[in-house]
This record gives structure tokens, C-alpha cells and sequence, in this order.
């Protein structure tokens, strides 16, 4: 599922059920969650494909 489809589905789910909210929140702030953004993973991808040899241009 696609970041977009994931973010549809919660807006969706929060409009149906206002109190999802409130018990999100409360998950949240228990710590147990996974992170949802990485910035030292996105760093390292973001070298990874700097670090490709170029594409060798057409003769």
C-alpha cells in the first residue's frame, strides 16, 4: 500500500470514528510505535543513489 493510500485510509478512519483520535494519540505517547520517518535511513538511501555510477551517455 502507497504512503498516499495509507494517509486516505486514516483521514477516513478518524472522520468515522472521532475517539480513533484519542486512542492514537494515547499509543503514541505509550513510545511503543515504530517511527514513521527516518532521517538517518533517508540519509543513507539518498547516498546509496548518489553513489550509482552514472548512466554512460548515448554515443
Amino acid at each position: 500500500m502507497k504512503r498516499q493510500s495509507k494517509v486516505a485510509l486514516i483521514q477516513e478512519i478518524y472522520r468515522e470514528a472521532p475517539g480513533a483520535v484519542e486512542r492514537a494519540n494515547a499509543e503514541i505517547a505509550k513510545g511503543n510505535g515504530k517511527p514513521v520517518f527516518d532521517v538517518e535511513q533517508t540519509r543513507g538511501r539518498a547516498a546509496a543513489f548518489e553513489a550509482r555510477d552514472p548512466p554512460k551517455e548515448a554515443a
